[in-house]
Order: C-alpha cells, then structure tokens, then sequence
C-alpha cells in the first residue's frame, strides 16, 4: 500500500502546482505576456525599467515587474481625444 499512497501525493502535488500562478518567467515567455519583442525586452531591461534575475545562465523575469511595467506604461489615446 506505501506505494499507491506516494502515486496520490505527488499526483496531488502536480494538480496544486499547476494551479499556482509563477512569480518569474523566461524571457520568451515574458515577451508573449507583455506583447514584446525579445531584443525590446532586453532594451527595457537594461534601461532598468523591467526587473531581471539570473538563475545559472537562464535569466528570469519576475511577474510583478511585468505587471508594474504595464500599470506605468501611458494610456492610448486616439488622434484628436483629449
């Protein structure tokens, strides 16, 4: 029976960790996310204006600094809206 109950814990364990939302991305990934380009990522990043991590040699970037990008980018307004 040891067996079956350690298949339940880690099936368990997968289903909870697909639910939890990342707190850091790959760079491809955070390109889909945010709808850049990778080399306009890496500009922003560099102008310190999106937060990166390095891990070994992947580079991370951390969801909140993406979602703090958004939030400060300037709303789009038409030709003649004020």
């Amino acid at each position: 029976m040891a067996p079956r109950k350690n298949r339940e814990v880690v099936k368990s364990r997968a289903q909870t960790s697909s639910r939890t939302k990342p707190i850091a991305v790959g760079i491809l990934q955070a390109c889909d996310l945010v709808g850049l380009r990778r080399s306009s990522l890496y500009q922003e990043i560099g102008a310190g204006r999106i937060r990166a991590i390095k891990s070994g040699r992947r580079t991370l970037v951390p969801i909140a600094s993406l979602e703090h990008w958004i939030a400060t980018r300037p709303e789009f307004r038409q030709a003649g809206q004020r």
